[in-house]
């Protein structure tokens, strides 16, 4: 038999550090390398899966470290947010490879999804991603959405090439990204800059509504272009330089 290849889209590697998130995606591999979700568990088929779960878990721990260090660490050394990122960068590029192991070997064995599961799985994980695509406001959300559909564009291509198996795993990892999603404040933003101008349309020649400094928060509510609608804690509302914001 020809071996497939399975091609996943980039996740935003090597984009600002702050947009590199990665999935919490907990994998419990058969004998073969095939794997679940822990949210969504299945009864193993096959004993001796212990050293992929344990790197899976290592990676995860990794990214997790990482991600945090290189917020912290972003606007005051240039140099270690650089070292940092280019460690994540790694770790990613070993996940990714890890998935694509499992994909493959799910197109290989008989019953692991049918096609009409893969199929209203991947329903479930458009309503998700359209979800997110409406709540994305910061940063690490909007990071959160762009891996999200990277996935769904890969399980959306693995189901029409004839292995529903390796969709539905890809649509699992979409509805674990969207679950993390839900319980992290997306819509929350940060001024990242002294002050910002809060302005009442999206144009740099609007009038002038107020300014929001440093660290003070606001919730998201549209995007256009270059531009942010926000909402102050005391219910002022207008538009910001997305560049302004984290």
């Amino acid at each position: 038999m020809t071996q497939r290849t399975t091609t996943l889209p980039s996740t935003g590697v090597g984009k600002a550090p702050w947009k590199i998130v990665f999935p919490v995606v907990m994998l419990f591999f058969t004998a073969t390398g095939c794997a679940t979700l822990q949210s969504r568990q299945v009864p193993p088929v096959a004993e001796d899966r212990e050293p992929l779960e344990t790197r899976i878990t290592q990676l995860e721990r990794e990214n997790s470290l990482l991600r945090e260090q290189i917020e912290n660490l972003k606007k005051t050394s240039g140099q270690e947010v650089e070292v940092l990122t280019r460690r994540l960068e790694k770790t990613q590029k070993t996940l990714d490879d890890t998935i694509r192991e499992v994909v493959r070997a799910r197109s290989r064995i008989q019953g692991m999804a049918s096609a009409a599961e893969a199929s209203a799985m991947f329903a479930e994980a458009r309503v998700h991603l359209d979800r997110m695509r409406e709540k994305a406001f910061n940063e690490q959300a909007l990071g959160d959405f762009e891996i999200a559909s990277a996935y769904l564009l890969s399980g959306k291509k693995e189901m029409e090439s004839g292995n529903p198996g390796g969709a539905a795993f890809l649509f699992e990892i979409v509805s674990s990204i969207y679950a993390e999603f839900r319980n992290s404040n997306p819509d929350r933003v940060v001024v990242s800059v002294d002050s910002a101008t809060l302005l009442k349309a999206p144009s740099s020649t609007s009038q002038k509504v107020g300014v929001l400094h440093r660290g003070e928060a606001a919730t998201g509510l549209k995007i256009l272009n270059e531009w942010m609608q926000i909402r102050t804690p005391s219910g002022q509302q207008g538009w910001l330089l997305r560049r302004h914001l984290h």
